[in-house]
C-alpha cells in the first residue's frame, strides 16, 4: 500500500506543478511585456534541471 500511496501523492504534486506552470506562461503571455521571453526561458531552463535529476 505505501507503493500506492506515494503514487497517488506524486501524481497530485505533479498535477498541481503542472497547472502553476500553465497559468505562470499564460499570466506572463497575457502581460505581453518583454521580460516573457526571459522568463520562459528561465522556466524551461528550471524544467530540463528537473528532468536530470
Amino acid at each position: 500500500m505505501r507503493g500506492v500511496d506515494f503514487l497517488l501523492l506524486f501524481f497530485i504534486i505533479y498535477d498541481v506543478i503542472i497547472t502553476w506552470l500553465f497559468f505562470y506562461i499564460w499570466w506572463n503571455t497575457r502581460k505581453k511585456s518583454n521580460e516573457k521571453d526571459d522568463l520562459i526561458d528561465d522556466l524551461n531552463n528550471e524544467l530540463a534541471k528537473l528532468h536530470k535529476k
